[in-house]
Protein backbone atom coordinates (compact mmCIF):
# COMPACT_ATOMS: atom_id res chain seq x y z
CA UNK A 1 0.00 0.00 0.00
CA UNK A 2 1.99 3.29 1.08
CA UNK A 3 5.19 2.71 3.62
CA UNK A 4 4.95 4.01 6.93
CA UNK A 5 6.79 7.64 5.85
CA UNK A 6 4.15 8.34 3.46
CA UNK A 7 1.34 7.71 5.93
CA UNK A 8 1.41 11.71 6.65
CA UNK A 9 0.84 12.40 3.39
CA UNK A 10 -2.14 12.66 1.42
CA UNK A 11 -2.84 9.11 -0.15
CA UNK A 12 -4.93 7.29 -2.58
CA UNK A 13 -5.57 4.30 -3.68
CA UNK A 14 -4.91 2.84 -7.24
CA UNK A 15 -6.68 1.82 -9.86
CA UNK A 16 -6.25 -0.74 -12.72
CA UNK A 17 -5.14 1.98 -15.74
CA UNK A 18 -3.41 4.75 -13.54
CA UNK A 19 -0.30 5.80 -15.17
CA UNK A 20 2.37 6.36 -11.89
CA UNK A 21 5.75 7.98 -11.54
CA UNK A 22 8.23 6.67 -9.19
CA UNK A 23 9.37 9.93 -6.93
CA UNK A 24 10.88 11.17 -4.24
CA UNK A 25 8.92 12.29 -1.33
CA UNK A 26 9.88 14.86 1.51
CA UNK A 27 11.71 12.75 4.13
CA UNK A 28 13.63 11.22 1.47
CA UNK A 29 11.23 7.63 1.25
CA UNK A 30 10.66 6.82 -2.24
CA UNK A 31 6.92 6.32 -3.60
CA UNK A 32 4.47 6.54 -6.59
CA UNK A 33 2.75 9.50 -7.70
CA UNK A 34 0.08 10.25 -10.34
CA UNK A 35 1.58 10.67 -13.91
CA UNK A 36 1.39 14.60 -14.54
CA UNK A 37 -0.49 14.93 -11.61
CA UNK A 38 -0.16 16.71 -8.11
CA UNK A 39 3.32 15.37 -7.12
CA UNK A 40 2.11 16.04 -2.68
CA UNK A 41 0.06 12.66 -3.13
CA UNK A 42 1.14 9.35 -2.72
CA UNK A 43 -0.67 6.47 -4.32
CA UNK A 44 -0.60 3.58 -2.10
CA UNK A 45 -0.90 0.63 -4.99
CA UNK A 46 -2.54 -3.13 -3.05
CA UNK A 47 -0.14 -6.00 -2.66
CA UNK A 48 -1.11 -8.43 -5.43
CA UNK A 49 -1.73 -5.65 -8.52
CA UNK A 50 0.16 -5.97 -11.12
CA UNK A 51 1.92 -3.37 -12.77
CA UNK A 52 3.46 -2.56 -15.68
CA UNK A 53 7.18 -0.77 -15.02
CA UNK A 54 8.48 1.14 -17.79
CA UNK A 55 11.48 4.05 -17.86
CA UNK A 56 13.52 1.28 -15.74
CA UNK A 57 16.65 3.79 -14.69
CA UNK A 58 19.90 2.34 -16.48
CA UNK A 59 21.36 1.20 -13.17
CA UNK A 60 19.08 -1.00 -12.06
CA UNK A 61 18.42 -2.56 -15.44
CA UNK A 62 22.59 -3.18 -15.15
CA UNK A 63 22.53 -4.03 -11.37
CA UNK A 64 19.22 -6.63 -11.54
CA UNK A 65 19.51 -7.96 -15.19
CA UNK A 66 16.24 -6.42 -16.06
CA UNK A 67 14.57 -4.67 -19.38
CA UNK A 68 13.10 -1.56 -20.59
CA UNK A 69 9.88 -2.77 -19.23
CA UNK A 70 8.77 -5.15 -16.51
CA UNK A 71 5.63 -6.77 -15.90
CA UNK A 72 5.75 -7.33 -11.70
CA UNK A 73 3.37 -7.92 -8.89
CA UNK A 74 3.37 -5.13 -5.85
CA UNK A 75 4.16 -6.86 -2.53
CA UNK A 76 4.73 -5.64 1.10
CA UNK A 77 7.40 -7.62 3.47
CA UNK A 78 8.50 -7.51 6.73
CA UNK A 79 5.01 -6.18 8.09
CA UNK A 80 5.85 -6.82 11.78
CA UNK A 81 8.38 -4.02 11.94
CA UNK A 82 6.06 -1.30 12.37
CA UNK A 83 8.86 1.66 11.20
CA UNK A 84 10.26 0.16 8.25
CA UNK A 85 9.76 0.13 4.89
CA UNK A 86 7.43 -2.50 3.24
CA UNK A 87 6.73 -1.56 -0.05
CA UNK A 88 8.56 -4.17 -3.09
CA UNK A 89 7.72 -5.28 -6.39
CA UNK A 90 8.37 -9.47 -7.39
CA UNK A 91 9.94 -9.60 -10.98
CA UNK A 92 9.42 -12.93 -12.29
CA UNK A 93 10.88 -12.87 -15.60
CA UNK A 94 9.00 -15.84 -17.11
CA UNK A 95 10.97 -18.31 -15.09
CA UNK A 96 10.74 -19.98 -11.59
CA UNK A 97 13.44 -17.67 -10.06
CA UNK A 98 12.00 -14.31 -8.59
CA UNK A 99 14.13 -11.14 -7.81
CA UNK A 100 12.43 -9.00 -5.22
CA UNK A 101 12.95 -5.40 -5.04
CA UNK A 102 12.70 -2.74 -2.48
CA UNK A 103 10.35 0.40 -4.03
CA UNK A 104 13.31 2.26 -2.55
CA UNK A 105 15.72 1.29 -4.90
CA UNK A 106 13.72 3.43 -7.63
CA UNK A 107 15.40 6.53 -6.58
CA UNK A 108 16.80 7.21 -10.04
CA UNK A 109 12.87 7.22 -11.21
CA UNK A 110 11.37 5.34 -13.44
CA UNK A 111 7.47 4.45 -14.62
CA UNK A 112 4.25 2.29 -13.35
CA UNK A 113 1.12 1.46 -15.11
CA UNK A 114 -1.65 -0.32 -13.16
CA UNK A 115 -2.15 -3.40 -14.95
CA UNK A 116 -5.20 -4.87 -12.41
CA UNK A 117 -5.88 -4.26 -9.04
CA UNK A 118 -7.58 -7.78 -9.78
CA UNK A 119 -7.03 -9.80 -6.40
CA UNK A 120 -5.27 -7.69 -4.71
CA UNK A 121 -5.60 -7.31 -1.27
CA UNK A 122 -5.83 -3.62 0.78
CA UNK A 123 -4.71 -6.60 4.07
CA UNK A 124 -2.17 -8.69 3.72
CA UNK A 125 -0.04 -11.79 5.77
CA UNK A 126 3.46 -11.16 6.92
CA UNK A 127 5.66 -12.67 4.36
CA UNK A 128 9.48 -13.22 3.92
CA UNK A 129 10.85 -13.93 0.46
CA UNK A 130 13.31 -16.34 -0.39
CA UNK A 131 15.42 -13.40 -1.87
CA UNK A 132 15.07 -9.71 -1.80
CA UNK A 133 17.91 -7.28 -3.25
CA UNK A 134 18.39 -4.52 -1.42
CA UNK A 135 20.71 -1.77 -1.26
Amino acid sequence: MCDYSLMARKTEIAKTGDQLKFGIFPGQSVGLAYEGGPSDVAICVPPGAKLLLTDIPEGMRTQYLLGKEEQVVFTQLNLAKKAAHHDAVIFHHGTPAEKTIWLQEFRGGGRAKVLSTEGASLHVEVQEPELVYAR
